[in-house]
């Protein structure tokens, strides 16, 4: 059950937008409005979405990851030199 309130005017505006789109109640009018785009939508799309929605955000890490690995290979070589021998000792 999901339950929230209105202000007046805000219930006077779900009403009036009830009355023309000929429903019965506000209620059937809600779950119709909040129900039929998840109904409009298969399992399967919105699992393909959310896989997509993450190789999309691999594919983001991986160039970042890419950036940074250039920039570290570009600071300065005497930097390079100084944390390899500080690892020998």
């Amino acid at each position: 059950m999901v339950v929230f309130r209105l202000s007046p005017d805000e219930y006077h505006s779900l009403r009036s937008t009830c009355l023309a789109a000929n429903c019965r109640s506000i209620s059937d009018y809600m779950r119709a409005e909040l129900l039929d785009p998840v109904r409009s939508q298969p399992p399967e799309a919105t699992v393909q979405s959310r896989f997509s929605e993450i190789d999309q955000r691999l594919v983001e890490l991986v160039n970042l990851i890419q950036d940074l690995s250039g920039r570290i290979s570009g600071l300065d070589p005497r930097l390079s030199r100084a944390n390899s021998s500080s690892d020998t000792r």
